[in-house]
């Protein structure tokens, strides 16, 4: 289905080239004139002629930007057009110009729009087009107008007032001529690169403007449809699925009905302060008259997590800004972390658009249960794209039209599964086309087009090899890092000064850059790309070799700008990433401490802190932190003295609970106690006190008093709460009072699911199988990936003789987590009593590889030891 596009200006030049009427009782342009008085008619004149040699300026600018063969009209024939309608009684219009021979066909189209915005900034004119279009009965199109009138003079207003206050840098403002604008230098060209992932910002907005992308239909009908509601609304998914062209398709269909939309990119290096964003908010305010709103995008928050949370810090609600949002679907999860959510007080009551793959249909982000929709990607849509994106080649006489066929169909069935996003699929077909290529050198993708143009300009290297111009770009990238040109010209050798001068000759010309050059730092096109790059080069180079080496090369502030983007728990945790492999980050925490110990790189308290945490998290990846010793002794000569930075504060909430996991549990209430004294109102650290003491024999009611106390700071704290009813469940009589802690927990998160499998544990030890089955079951259709419900489950169904049910279930949980213990010793446990001795052996084997420490694994060996 083709999507009309057009703006109300278009709307209004339509229906005055066809002119509307002008018949009985409609005023004519010459009697509205007229009845004004003479001092009022000639200010009106010199008005509409001074709005002409501004709109004829900006026709000029654009055709030099255009660069195309497109013609100058006489200077003096468009200042004198509109007196020239005038005495002629015609309306004004591309149609007119071209009978006129002012213009040839193109040139008036774009001349019209031009002068039309132009001319709607003088209060006559925009009155006299009103009244005609109401004459005409052509309500809609003159409510509109009104509209966009008012749009204008806040539009003029807020630009001039954000220029005083040093804020116009940080906003696009998309209005009904920014979209003509757009719409008419979109090229060839243009939508030759945005098929092949150009995401500058321009050419996605020429592309979608000019209605030449191909959206997802149904995703993009209730976008429209929730951004005209009050609330926020979220676009999420995986990398790749089309969430900041489906946001630009938004924007732009807001704007084409004569409102303005604004579009805020938080991946630049400047951070938006609080002061600014205050500043912006109220100047944004006063733009918007009654009754109008305007819309506000925001892309890539996670990027810009400090002008993000700046913004958050100033809004106020007063309903005249609809908010919309893109991000990445794990990244989300971040910014919603209740530690540090950055969507409380203005994303509340969202409602969230998935964008899934294909037959993905669910998401295991919990947002506060916020109303969503999930929109499959479909195998059309993603044909479609590839046969756009690949064409071109078959024109360009790079590839035949039966090896393009062969290839997109081949990479449509071999990748057609949920996780492949739209970016992967055309890089594999180019990838694939390349090697059929009658001109392989035709198809350069971004490494190979880098390395040509760095090698162009200052030689190959002699200490490095031509992957790595692209890798070390590529590698900073999937920690959200760019790479700064000083620090690429510090590692290779190059001159900055002339590095900057070709870039930016480079970005002025109009091509496709492999890499964008952005606040004076390089990054790939796409993150997506960034990733493929190390599955195509696996076996010749890893990130990790690259990032040992950029460690040794960077400085105090790189390193520090390095760790707060990539010390993140949840990252830490997963320890992969998609196509690079296993992230070494203990390596990476080896390097900059041996820097530190020879005084080479000198961090700051707080680079000292997330350097501590990346140490204590590191161990996340494998279940285990090594020599306990050997870590505290390094924790104990780096880590910062407690104050008031709140990384520090989660350094020694984390570093309490390295100590109470590896059975130090003084130094543990130590930590924790300094945090409490330090954050009185902080939650974490009492909650885990509480845990602690709760796990030493006679403490118990130290441990409720301290679970009890982190309640009353907020009634509604999860994790206090079900850390409490654990306790209770394990003091004889207090069963129900842990019941009810634990299903009061699930009304008020209902998908919390550790509250859950605790409720599951509880009703299984009290005998009351089928409603704990019905509980854990609920858990695993909440996180598929719960490998705690799936192993409660497996224990369950063996304790109730359901014993070839509960291995399948044991099995899925190892599946799910390939290391887990606890689903090992149990499956073991089946296994042995059913001298299945040889299974039960080798999951005893993976028991003791895993966890060393691990009496279990250990007893199991030893009794099955006649059997190996």
């Amino acid at each position: 289905m083709e999507r009309k596009m057009n703006t109300i200006l278009e709307q209004i030049l339509k229906a005055l080239d066809k002119g509307v009427g002008f018949t009985g009782s409609i005023l004519t342009i010459y009697d509205f004139i007229t009845k004004q008085d003479d001092a009022h008619v000639r200010e009106t004149f010199a008005a509409i002629r001074a709005q002409s040699k501004a709109a004829y300026d900006a026709y000029c600018e654009y055709r030099r930007y255009r660069k195309s063969d497109i013609g100058v009209p006489r200077e003096e024939d468009i200042l004198g057009y509109w007196e020239s309608c005038l005495k002629r009684d015609v309306l004004p219009g591309a149609a007119d110009m071209v009978s006129c021979k002012i213009a040839e066909k193109e040139e008036a189209e774009i001349l019209s729009a031009y002068l039309l915005e132009a001319w709607m900034e003088v209060p006559d004119f925009a009155e006299w087009l009103h009244g005609i279009l109401i004459c005409n009965k052509l309500d809609d199109l003159a409510s509109s107008l009104r509209d966009f009138r008012k749009s204008i003079e806040g539009v003029l207003g807020l630009i001039k007032e954000l220029k005083q206050q040093n804020l116009s840098d940080i906003a696009f403002f998309i209005s009904p001529n920014r979209i003509v604008d757009a719409k008419c230098s979109c090229t060839d060209l243009d939508i030759k690169h945005y098929y092949m992932v150009d995401n500058r910002f321009m050419t996605m907005f020429k592309v979608i403007s000019a209605g030449c992308d191909i959206p997802h239909e149904a995703a993009l009908q209730k976008v429209e449809e929730l951004t005209e509601s009050v609330h926020p609304v979220i676009l999420a998914g995986n990398g790749g699925l089309g969430k900041t062209s489906l946001m630009m398709h938004t924007a732009v269909q807001w704007a084409s009905r004569g409102r303005i939309a604004i579009w805020l990119s938080l991946s630049g290096r400047e951070v938006i302060t609080e002061r600014r964003a205050a500043a912006f908010f109220s100047q944004l305010t006063a733009s918007v008259s009654g009754g109008q709103r305007v819309l506000l995008c925001i892309d890539n928050p996670y990027e810009g997590k400090a002008s993000f949370a700046s913004l958050q810090n100033a809004w106020t609600d007063n309903g005249k800004i609809q908010l919309l949002m893109a991000e990445r679907t794990n990244r989300l999860t971040s910014l919603a972390d209740p530690n540090e959510n950055y969507l409380r007080f203005w994303f509340e009551d969202a409602r969230i658009v998935f964008l899934n793959g294909l037959k993905k249909t669910g998401q295991a982000l919990d947002l506060k249960d916020y109303e969503s929709w999930q929109f499959r990607e479909t195998k059309e849509r993603r044909k479609q794209i590839l046969d756009k994106c690949t064409f071109f080649l078959v024109m360009e006489g790079i590839v035949r039209e039966m090896d393009r066929r062969q290839i997109v169909q081949s990479i449509l069935d071999r990748y057609g599964k949920p996780t492949v996003s739209l970016v992967e699929l055309i890089y594999r077909a180019l990838f694939a086309l390349k090697k059929k290529a009658s001109k392989p050198e035709e198809i350069k993708l971004d490494w190979e087009e880098w390395t040509d143009f760095i090698e162009s300009e200052f030689g190959k290297g002699k200490s490095y090899t031509s992957k790595e111009l692209y890798g070390v770009i590529a590698a900073l990238s999937i920690f959200h890092m760019p790479m700064t040109i000083s620090l690429f010209c510090k590692y290779f050798g190059l001159e900055e000064k002339k590095l900057k001068y070709y870039l930016e000759g480079k970005q002025a010309a109009y091509h496709s850059e492999p890499v964008i050059l952005k606040d004076n730092a390089l990054q790939p096109k796409h993150d997506v790309i960034a990733e493929l790059f190390f599955l195509f080069h696996e076996k010749i180079m890893s990130v990790n070799s690259l990032m040992a080496d950029l460690l040794q090369c960077m400085d105090e502030d790189e390193v520090e700008t390095l760790l707060s983007n990539m010390v993140v728990k949840r990252e830490f945790r997963k320890g992969r990433q998609n196509f690079v492999g296993q992230i070494d980050y203990k390596a990476y925490m080896d390097v900059i401490y041996e820097r530190m110990t020879k005084h080479s790189c000198n961090l700051s308290e707080t680079g000292r802190a997330y350097l501590c945490l990346g140490y204590l998290w590191s161990g996340l990846q494998s279940g285990q932190h090594g020599d306990y010793d050997s870590l505290n002794d390094i924790l104990q000569k780096i880590a910062p003295e407690i104050d008031d930075a709140p990384v520090i504060g989660v350094l020694y909430t984390e570093w309490g609970i390295f100590a109470r996991k590896s059975g130090d549990y003084a130094l543990a209430e130590e930590k924790y106690k300094a945090v409490i004294n330090k954050f009185p109102d902080n939650l974490p650290p009492r909650t885990e006190l509480g845990k602690l003491l709760s796990m030493q024999k006679g403490r118990e009611k130290e441990a409720e008093e301290v679970l009890r106390a982190a309640m009353a700071k907020d009634a509604k704290h999860v994790q206090s709460r079900t850390e409490l009813g654990k306790l209770l469940s394990g003091q004889g009589g207090r069963e129900k009072e842990a019941e009810d802690i634990f299903r009061y927990v699930m009304r008020i998160k209902p998908k919390d699911v550790q509250s859950r499998t605790e409720l599951g544990k509880l009703l299984s030890r009290q005998r009351r199988e089928k409603e704990a089955e019905e509980v854990l079951r609920e858990v695993i259709a909440i996180d598929p990936q719960n490998y705690m419900a799936r192993t409660e489950m497996g224990i369950l169904l063996k304790n109730g003789g359901q014993v070839r049910e509960a291995e399948r279930v044991l099995i899925e949980a190892i599946k799910v987590n390939a290391k887990h213990i606890q689903s090992r010793t149990v499956l073991a446990g089946i296994y042995e009593e059913q001298s299945r001795w040889t299974e039960a052996i080798k999951l005893y084997r993976e028991v003791c590889k895993y966890n060393p420490g691990d009496s279990y694994g250990r007893e199991g060996l030893e009794r099955l030891k006649k059997y190996i």
